[in-house]
């Protein structure tokens, strides 16, 4: 099962951009879809004997509300078979993988190895952004728009190696890892994110790392953590702005990117653009990208409570017939998933996206606290990792990429079956973690006991 799983981590972060560039043949780009399909098969079979025990109620929840919403959206737009497909194709296609660790406990050497293939995955980022980027300046282009490693989109590949950078930085919290390689990586991680000119790395980084932290810093060491917080940010930024504002220089008209956030104008521009439905331009403004659309579905109360219908709003790489009747009047503004999510499954769906969303967060703070193996070390980094996500739903289309939707998934089922693992088994995890029961448990908030009678005092806390 672990190879298994290692072939869906290598394939969602490198087989689209391989079979592009011609070094594997077409078909071979599908292959992650195909293990999610197997996952889910073998997800039926193993969750049919435990009963799937390891995944909490509140996610059953969520996810049956979020079924009822879509099944509503179909129905009141009255949908043809080809969108609802294509939709269900795109929506769908990883979740199997959240309930795969629910199902099959892998162990701390597995799940270790699974990181270290991520690791050694992300740092072969840098040498092809830096290919890129060079190409792209070689051949008079001035855009960071093309340096987008495996991931087939500059901010797609930013947003991957923040959270990556967070994973790191929860390894280090835990002392996994020493000062000085933390560093090495930690630069190197951010090299790409600043050569290809995400703008919205000077927002998600410092939120990602100061989330991060908290999540992993016990008492006694949060000011010494908040001054190493604040250092990296430091040298975050000496890294990103000398090298952006190089490149910004390289253009007739850049803008530095100190200039870009002084300058309201600029920014506002940057948001707002004042388009509209029809609009010719090129570009739309981020925040013309989520008004716009909720403006018009604001008109019919059925469609802002459950969207126009799932896919229909989407182009589908499948053809024509499987492409949503909206895809070209909203095609400007599908910018982002916020978006999508507001087309498609309305403002019930968005929120119940945004409620698991929540849930995994809770999840990983809990798993922090009290797991000191490697899932807790996962889940510290985690906890930064899911505010990410939340955050970038509205500014990037992430359903699409494989390497940011697969991952996400398949780690929060992991931090997420953890959590339900260690409250079914809580004397043997606390005889871990604490000496005598009447002992508070170090840098944890409330009392951590090896008596099983204390259990429901234990649950009721998180």
């Amino acid at each position: 099962m672990n190879t298994f799983v290692l072939l869906m981590i290598f394939a969602s972060c490198t087989v689209e951009y391989l079979t592009q560039a011609g070094l594997l043949p077409h078909g071979v780009k599908y292959s992650a879809e195909i293990i999610s399909g197997l996952t889910l098969i073998m997800v039926v079979i193993l969750g049919a004997r435990n009963r799937f025990q390891f995944v909490r109620a509140a996610y059953w929840f969520a996810f049956a509300a979020v079924a009822a919403t879509i099944t509503c959206g179909i129905v009141a737009n009255a949908m043809v078979s080809g969108p609802v497909f294509a939709g269900m194709r795109n929506y769908l296609r990883a979740v199997p993988l959240f309930f795969l660790p629910a199902v099959y406990a892998f162990s701390e050497r597995q799940i270790r190895t699974q990181l270290w293939v991520l690791l050694l995955l992300s740092l072969g980022q840098l040498p092809i952004a830096i290919h890129q980027r060079l190409t792209r300046v070689s051949t008079g282009g001035a855009s960071g728009d093309t340096t987008a490693g495996t991931l087939m989109g500059s901010g797609l590949l930013s947003i991957f190696l923040i959270c990556v950078i967070c994973v790191l930085t929860g390894a280090f919290l835990k002392k996994r890892i020493r000062m000085t390689p933390f560093l090495v990586l930690f630069v190197l991680l951010l090299i790409p994110t600043t050569i290809n000119e995400t703008k919205a790395t000077v927002l998600l980084l410092p939120v990602g790392l100061l989330v991060t932290f908290v999540a992993g810093s016990e008492r006694g060491t949060r000011l010494k953590n908040a001054a190493i917080a604040t250092a990296l940010i430091m040298i975050a930024g000496s890294i990103f702005v000398p090298i952006y504002d190089y490149y910004a220089s390289l253009k007739g008209n850049g803008t530095s990117i100190t200039d870009f956030f002084a300058d309201k104008e600029k920014l506002e521009t940057y948001v707002d653009k004042d388009a509209a439905l029809g609009t010719r331009l090129r570009q739309v403004g981020r925040g013309d990208a989520l008004m716009v659309p909720l403006r018009e579905m604001a008109r019919d109360p059925t469609h802002l409570a459950f969207g126009l219908g799932i896919g229909n709003a989407s182009q589908s790489s499948l053809g024509d017939n499987f492409t949503g009747k909206y895809f070209l009047k909203f095609q400007p503004f599908l910018k982002s998933s916020g978006t999508v999510f507001i087309l498609e499954i309305g403002l019930l769906g968005i929120a119940l996206a945004l409620l698991i969303d929540y849930l995994i967060y809770r999840d990983s703070r809990v798993v922090a606290e009290v797991d000191q193996g490697i899932i807790g070390t996962l889940a510290v980094g985690w906890a930064g990792v899911t505010v990410i996500i939340l955050m970038t739903t509205f500014y990037a289309n992430l359903v699409k990429s494989e390497a940011v939707s697969y991952l996400f998934w398949y780690f929060s089922g992991v931090v997420a079956a953890q959590r339900c693992r260690l409250f079914r088994q809580v004397p043997a995890v606390t005889r871990e973690v604490v000496a005598p029961s009447w002992q508070p448990a170090a840098g944890r908030r409330g009392l951590i006991v090896q008596n099983a009678g204390h259990r429901g005092q234990l649950k009721a806390k998180y």
